[in-house]
């Protein structure tokens, strides 16, 4: 099995994961996935990991490490850190000006900082990562072989389907190892949460999934 997290881009031969009803499968990734240990072959997540906590984003890559067999590859990318802030200490106003595919800008604001920021914080985005901060949490949840890649540079034949946004975006990609750090990885249970928590996100997550299959229901009649 091969998994696109946080997005419904329909690649042949992988099930997409999200909790946008038009995914193959609805899952929050801050509770635990709902696949079992060691049945998956590729992870790919694109500009997902910065709209939650880091301590979310612990818990997620754990879920990672338990359902990717050993030798499998869990691929990331999202804005990197490092790259924004080379081009905000060098006050790069054509990058920060940047538009989208659609012509409106990339990044809002009436300033470079303003910009930078809402790169931080803007549009739900909660945490950035460098190559540096990224690793440490692959390698404590029992990745190995953590490399930073180039743009649809990968040993993933799907990756020229699956990669996107090359100016500002960090790719990484790493293989589960043989072992797993099982205290940091087993800490939080099955939620990155309190248990009560969990059951509000849970009670959502059960209301959108109904929410969707009413409306499959209804377009197939």
């Amino acid at each position: 099995m091969k998994l696109i997290v946080g997005g419904v881009n329909f690649v042949p031969g992988y099930t997409t994961v999200d909790i946008n009803g038009r995914a193959d499968v609805i899952a929050d990734i801050r509770l635990r996935w709902p696949f079992p240990k060691q049945s998956v072959e590729i992870v790919f997540a694109s500009h997902v990991i910065e709209h939650i906590s880091r301590e979310e984003i612990l818990f997620a890559i754990c879920e990672c490490s338990r359902i990717i067999k050993p030798g499998g590859i869990l691929r990331l990318s999202t804005p990197d850190l490092d790259l924004f802030a080379r081009k905000y200490v060098a006050r790069d106003t054509k990058f920060f000006e940047q538009p989208t595919p659609k012509g409106t800008p990339r990044f809002p604001g009436q300033t470079i900082g303003d910009r930078f920021m809402f790169v931080a914080y803007g549009s739900g985005h909660q945490w950035l990562y460098d190559f540096d901060s990224l690793r440490f949490i692959l390698e404590v949840c029992g990745f190995v072989n953590v490399e930073r890649k180039n743009y649809r540079e990968s040993t993933i034949p799907e990756v020229d389907m699956l990669d996107n946004r090359p100016n500002i975006s960090l790719f990484v990609e790493a293989v589960r190892g043989n072992s797993t750090n099982i205290s940091l990885c087993h800490q939080h249970g099955n939620s990155a949460f309190s248990w009560s928590t969990t059951l509000l996100i849970k009670a959502r997550l059960l209301l959108r999934k109904m929410k969707w299959r009413t409306i499959r229901l209804f377009l197939t009649d």
